[in-house]
């Protein structure tokens, strides 16, 4: 995605899996690298991103977990895919490196948060539901973000009301 802004493909960024970000921090599989979240920015061109998936750490099989990743939250997702729960401080820095990436942004950006959760196994009752490690993230993430408009939503990232905001915001930033 990051290189079809780049390229000029896409006039607008709705991003709602920033999982990327944890997994660079950490080593998890699915890093896209340290310029993830930063082109649609550096071009000004509007954006609304979300904290999807932000709140763990994706691995290989479960048979392949170090001790570390043992001994906290964790999912299989797929024989392949093994899902770890971020820590509170792990979720800090992440809250920190998406607001650096954001405060440069020189288009509209609208980040919004959903309160009830960022991924399906993060909702109460799921396997990977943190509440203190979700608050650590969002106080971290407001904290840190300058001029950029924040939009919290009492709801999970997969509920339908959440998914209606983002795109409602979204039209409303392409068509300004």
């Amino acid at each position: 995605m990051e290189e079809m802004v780049e390229e000029g493909i896409l006039n607008g960024v709705l991003d709602m899996t920033t999982h990327e970000l944890t997994d660079e921090l950490v080593g998890g599989l699915h890093r896209a690298g340290p310029k993830r979240l930063e082109a649609a920015g550096r071009k000004g061109i509007p954006q609304v991103v979300v904290p999807g998936s932000i709140d763990f750490i994706v691995t290989g099989p479960t048979g392949s977990l170090s001790q570390e990743y043992r001994n906290r939250k964790y999912i299989a997702h797929n024989p392949s895919i093994t899902l770890v729960r971020a820590t509170p401080e792990e979720l800090k820095t992440v809250g920190k490196i998406m607001a650096s990436k954001l405060n440069g942004a020189r288009g509209p950006t609208t980040v919004m948060i959903p309160l009830r959760g960022f991924s399906y196994p993060n909702r109460k009752g799921e396997a990977l539901y943190d509440e203190k490690g979700n608050q650590a993230f969002i106080k971290t993430l407001k904290e840190n973000l300058r001029g950029i408009q924040i939009v919290e939503i009492d709801a999970h990232i997969n509920d339908a009301e959440f998914a209606n905001e983002v795109a409602q915001t979204m039209e409303k930033l392409l068509s300004e």
